[in-house]
């Protein structure tokens, strides 16, 4: 069974690259099997347990390092590095780095921890027991290897997020460092100098992890924020009379900080409107294109997407917004396009006017920039009717009471950069002079013709009004310039006592009842049953009054007094009775 308990023990120490070795009898130590490698600054562990026989009492162990080293053990004629017993001296340069694991030296427990190494601790060392009457030194030793410090600290990153209360921990190398060592921190921004950091550094912390084993490590507390991503913290640790390491790592702060617009914002129409957008984030987010306020994406991709609309027209002026969202941020921005254009100016307003009233006309030119309107009126000598300020894109022409001269092509131009574009209306006058004077009736024999005439823009049209309908009858219409006149005659005009004439006018109608003029012969007159007893009646009506007046004039003279003289006288004679008789006679004949 003893022997079995042998056999695993020394498995145990071959896999854990221990060697026991013993020598007179029972005296047997076990040390590691090679060269145990160290690091300078740091510390080493010397594994190490003893066994005596048992009349053999540990009550002190000891440790030294071998000065020269002989064919069977070192020369350890020298002060030794570490001694149970603090009445021994200890070798210079080795005060306070030796530690002994198990201080109970009854465990036969021999590990030590050499600290604060440097090269020259490179060597052979070797353990001694002693008890109250005499001591054993072990000829078995351990060589030890101090090269330069490669370790390097440990530099514990959380994730970065933007606005967030963020630690990092810079953890020194080595678990046995005898003294403390110093640990800074050093940030290099993008396109700044390295630079230390100052006051939001907490104080080292030590850990201790055993009687002899200890961790120092210090926290770095700050705010992330863009700045902090892609730039280069430091974490450096300097070990006393030994050099320094250090750990570098490039920070990844997840943020979204902005977006920015490039491209041009004033195209002209039918050309292709490009505008690129780029969102300043860490991972890259989506980004996407809107055109004001809807929310129907135009374009998207992610970090950064490009806008590209060919043939750009005047509605695809306005605003359009480039978003990006990271979580619950998001971030705008918002660029005006203006597209450069000019359409075909138009006229508005009544182009048909009656004489008298206002002509008012508006010429309009959709156009960015604006456009410097004109208006003209087409004449042998051109003339500009009317110019209003050219800021609104419109001119305007106000004539209030109109005339025949004010009909003609008005003309509107758009100026617009190298172009010019024209539009142009016909105004027209309209007018109505009525009946002319000179229409008439007239009666010749039997026949009856009538004229009647007019005058207006646009021509009026002439009707006529009979009392009764003539299959006989015939209208001629003659047209010179803006007048007209209709003539209307029949065959046998006995009947028609009248007629009526009707002008229509798109600016209203008139009619007119004409005179009937008779124009016959003296014969056919005289020969009428009528004429004659006109006629007669007339001679009558002659004859009687020339009586009347021969008749006044006559009593006139009787009443003179010559003459009633000769009247008395006459009365007396008889023939002045013969003489008043015959003229009776001649009266009545």
């Amino acid at each position: 069974m003893k022997s079995v308990v042998m056999i695993i023990l020394t498995s145990a120490l071959v896999q854990a690259g221990l060697k026991e070795t013993c020598t007179h009898g029972d005296f047997c130590v076990t040390l590691d099997d090679g060269v145990i490698t160290a690091e300078s600054g740091l510390c080493v562990e010397i594994p190490c347990s003893f066994k005596t026989p048992q009349n053999f009492t540990p009550q002190h162990m000891l440790w030294f390092r071998c000065v020269r080293q002989g064919q069977d053990r070192c020369d350890y004629s020298s002060d030794p590095i570490y001694s149970t017993d603090s009445s021994s001296a200890i070798r210079e340069g080795f005060e306070g780095r030796v530690s002994l694991l198990e201080s109970d030296v009854s465990q036969r427990k021999c590990s030590i921890i050499i600290s604060n190494l440097s090269p020259s601790d490179s060597g052979w060392y070797q353990v001694r027991v002693t008890s109250k009457d005499n001591g054993y030194t072990y000829w078995t030793k351990q060589e030890i290897s101090v090269r330069g410090l490669r370790q390097k600290p440990i530099l514990a990153v959380p994730p970065l997020k933007e606005g967030q209360l963020t630690a990092l921990t810079c953890t020194a190398p080595g678990l046995c460092s005898g003294s403390e060592p110093t640990i800074s921190w050093k940030w290099e921004g993008k396109g700044k100098s390295p630079h230390l950091v100052g006051g939001n550094i907490t104080a080292q912390k030590r850990v201790s992890l055993g009687a002899v084993r200890r961790q120092y490590s210090s926290t770095l507390i700050f705010s992330a924020s863009s700045e902090h991503h892609s730039s280069t913290i430091t974490c450096t640790v300097v070990f006393k009379h030994s050099g320094s390491t250090e750990a570098k790592k490039t920070l990844a702060v997840q943020y979204l900080k902005s977006v920015t617009i490039t491209g041009q914002t004033l195209v002209r129409q039918g050309e292709t409107l490009s505008l690129h957008c780029a969102a300043d984030s860490f991972p890259p987010v989506l980004v996407q294109w809107t055109k004001g306020k809807t929310s129907e994406a135009l374009a998207r991709s992610t970090g950064e997407a490009a806008l590209m609309i060919p043939a750009v027209t005047k509605e695809h002026s306005g605003p359009y917004r480039c978003t990006a969202e990271q979580g619950s941020k998001q971030v705008m921005e918002e660029v005006h396009v203006k597209v450069k254009y000019v359409r075909t100016p138009i006229i508005l307003g009544n182009t048909d006017v009656k004489k008298g009233r206002a002509l008012n006309l508006t010429c309009a030119s959709e156009s960015y920039p604006e456009s410097v309107i004109t208006m003209k009126k087409e004449e042998r000598r051109e003339k500009t009717i009317s110019f209003q300020a050219t800021n609104t894109n419109t001119v305007s022409v106000l004539i209030p009471n109109v005339t025949t001269e004010d009909s003609g092509r008005y003309i509107c131009e758009a100026r617009y950069e190298m172009e010019t574009l024209t539009t142009s209306v016909n105004v027209t006058v309209t007018w109505f002079a009525g009946i002319l004077k000179g229409s008439r009736c007239e009666r010749d024999s039997a026949a009856l013709t009538c004229v009647c005439g007019s005058q207006g823009h646009p021509l009026p049209s002439i009707s006529w009004l009979l009392l009764t309908n003539h299959s006989d009858s015939h209208i001629q219409t003659n047209v010179s310039g803006d007048e007209i006149w209709s003539s209307f005659s029949v065959k046998d005009g006995h009947s028609v006592k009248t007629a009526v004439c009707v002008v229509t006018h798109e600016n209203g109608e008139t009619k007119e009842e004409l005179p009937v003029l008779n124009h016959e012969s003296f014969l056919t007159k005289f020969l009428k049953l009528e004429f004659l007893i006109t006629f007669l009646t007339r001679i009558v009506l002659s004859a009687v009054i020339f009586f009347l007046f021969h008749q006044y004039f006559s009593k006139k003279e009787f009443g003179r007094p010559e003459e009633t003289a000769e009247m008395e006288n006459m009365a007396d004679d008889p023939q002045t009775d013969d003489d008043y008789e015959q003229v009776d006679i001649e009266l009545e004949e």
